[in-house]
């Protein structure tokens, strides 16, 4: 697989996961990235990957010489981060995107993968394929679903563009993201033999394991053009879709915890997605459970590999520290 991949936001969560799947699988890889969260969670630099320290927003065609695929993960990374700085978010998950991808095309770069989220659903009944119409409710959302259409409408002469709609990601990962929902709840279990329920539990959410994004990313970088060239694609498994109680009790199995804490709140998303598409198109199926992942988090607690006091694991106040911080740091700043 001598293929040059161009990864931006490769020292993030999915991305430093991702980046060591590719070098795995004999990829030369190219990390563009402000490294926010550190440079320690990647591997050093050497003769198959190399790393930019580069806002995305200043990306230039000759960063893209030689390039064989795009897969643009950086981005603003959840829902509350979006709206710290509206007009941030939109200028890096929308337009800095659609700037690289056009940037590609014109580099003759041939495939480039945008990494959506389920978000864009928002809240509604029913399971969802990717022909459903779409009901984003937050500032991450909407620049996502913004996105996409940007991007896909560029697909042509020769240049293949793909959006996925990933599912709520859990999963051990060098950039450990505290804050995710089953994250979250195993930590409480663990440290506190009580498991955090949302609300009244009942709102539905997808996943998908970490591991599992990055084979469907290899997976993408390899499929005939014909098939996912202007596609969307829900990225996940059929019976990943959760009610978050339901969620609470697989974490209750795998802790030996059995006090469930409902704590107020308005969790504005809610939707079952349909990942029949991407099966049948590309075979793809999850091969890893909730229960993989949480003892995961379960191990690497135990362990020491996950540090539930690390504050880069928390992405809002991580965002507001480098935000009020200012100089080079910040995010506003390119």
């Amino acid at each position: 697989m001598d293929k040059k991949i161009l990864l931006t936001g490769g020292g993030g969560y999915i991305g430093s996961v991702l980046t060591r799947k590719l070098l795995a699988d004999g990829f030369r890889v190219v990390v563009v990235d402000r490294f926010f969260f550190g440079r320690d969670t990647l591997p050093a630099a050497g003769t198959d990957l190399t790393l930019i320290g580069k806002d995305v927003r200043r990306l230039t065609r000759a960063d893209l010489d030689g390039v064989d695929c795009v897969i643009d993960l950086a981005a603003i990374s959840n829902d509350p981060a979006g709206e710290l700085d509206p007009q941030l978010t939109m200028d890096i998950n929308l337009h800095a995107r659609v700037r690289c991808a056009r940037l590609a095309r014109d580099a003759g770069v041939g495939r480039y993968i945008l990494p959506s989220s389920s978000s864009v659903y928002g809240q509604q009944d029913g399971l969802l394929a990717e022909s459903a119409v779409i009901k984003p409710r937050t500032t991450y959302a909407a620049a996502n679903a913004d996105a996409e259409a940007g991007v896909l409408a560029l697909t042509g002469d020769g240049f293949t563009v793909v959006a996925v709609r990933q599912a709520t990601v859990f999963g051990a990962s060098p950039r450990m993201r505290l804050d995710l929902v089953v994250h979250q709840m195993v930590i409480q279990a663990v440290r506190r033999g009580v498991i955090p329920v949302l609300g009244d539990g009942r709102q539905w959410r997808p996943f998908v394991h970490i591991a599992d994004v990055a084979d469907a990313m290899v997976t993408l970088i390899g499929a005939p053009a014909d098939l996912i060239t202007g596609q969307r694609f829900n990225l996940g498994g059929n019976d990943l879709n959760y009610r978050i109680v339901e969620l609470a009790e697989i974490i209750g199995r795998e802790t030996n915890v059995d006090r469930f804490a409902p704590y107020p709140g308005l969790d504005d998303r809610s939707h079952r997605m349909d990942f029949t598409k991407i099966e049948n198109t590309l075979g793809f199926v999850p091969s890893r459970t909730v229960a993989d992942g949480v003892r995961e988090v379960i191990d690497g607690l135990e362990t020491g590999r996950i540090d539930e006091n690390d504050p880069r694991g928390f992405t809002v106040p991580w965002y507001e520290r480098l935000l009020s911080a200012g100089g080079p740091d910040s995010p506003a700043v390119y």
